[in-house]
């Protein structure tokens, strides 16, 4: 489920038992869902800190749901597991480091901003923004088919200079109310993934503006491949990669 389809929540609670446990979030999910809790599907992870417990839990709205695994019932496959994207991207990427990490989810139509912290999301936004502002504006610039598909793998960032202050923008209005509700002000780096992510011009360029090292992990490392030639391709494929890993 893409990010504006679901709710992702982290929250602290005090030390108890695994019945009270169950309860407890039970009520903190009730609290803070956007809608009346018997319309939503929803689970939660718990682990203990040093001071309680850290409860990340996802919820998205039935009718939502049904409508996203419809098509798999139709064709006769079972459904074991529904997943949001925010989740699957703690899967697949490398998230380890201690301090606050944005990941740029950046898609053909929409970018997902999530903010996480000792892999858990605290943060999660998506914004009607992707390669596909870049190719239009490229087009409208009257740049021939093969220079835009040039562009969009390799830059120069300057080229998509326009589009990508505006994604600069959203993410700055992300980094500013994380800042606000948080009460934190350091970030110690932004893992950029998704299809615009291969692009290194648009890497660097979000490096210098947000003064944050900016990387791109490639999901493949690690994994036995049959195909090779799919390696260069690997941000396009994060969500996917920590779906798979979720039913392993």
């Amino acid at each position: 489920m893409p990010g504006h389809l679901s709710f992702v929540r982290t929250i602290n609670l005090p030390p108890m038992p695994k019945g009270e446990l169950k309860e407890a979030v039970k009520w903190e999910i009730k609290r803070q869902l956007p809608y009346p809790q018997e319309e939503a599907v929803y689970d939660y992870i718990a682990a203990p800190v040093a001071d309680g417990i850290v409860v990340t839990f996802a919820s998205a709205e039935r009718k939502n749901v049904q409508r996203y695994i419809s098509p798999f019932k139709e064709a006769g496959l079972k459904v074991v597991a529904v997943d949001v994207n925010p989740l699957c991207l703690i899967r697949a990427l490398p998230l380890h480091g201690s301090g606050n990490i944005i990941v740029l989810d950046i898609g053909a139509r929409s970018m997902e901003i999530d903010i996480m912290r000792s892999e858990s999301v605290r943060l999660t936004r998506t914004v009607e923004l992707g390669g596909e502002q870049i190719k239009n504006q490229l087009i409208s610039k009257e740049f021939s088919e093969g220079e835009i598909d040039d562009i969009m793998m390799d830059g120069p960032a300057e080229r998509m200079k326009e589009v990508l202050n505006q994604f600069l923008r959203e993410i700055f209005l992300s980094i500013d109310y994380y800042k606000a509700t948080f009460k934190e002000k350091v970030f110690s780096e932004v893992i950029l993934t998704g299809g615009v992510a291969i692009n290194h011009a648009v890497r660097d360029y979000f490096s210098q503006m947000l003064d944050i090292p900016v990387i791109v992990p490639n999901p493949f490392d690690n994994l036995i491949m049959k195909d090779e030639s799919l390696k260069p391709l690997g941000p396009r494929f994060s969500v996917a990669i920590g779906l798979a890993k979720r039913a392993s």
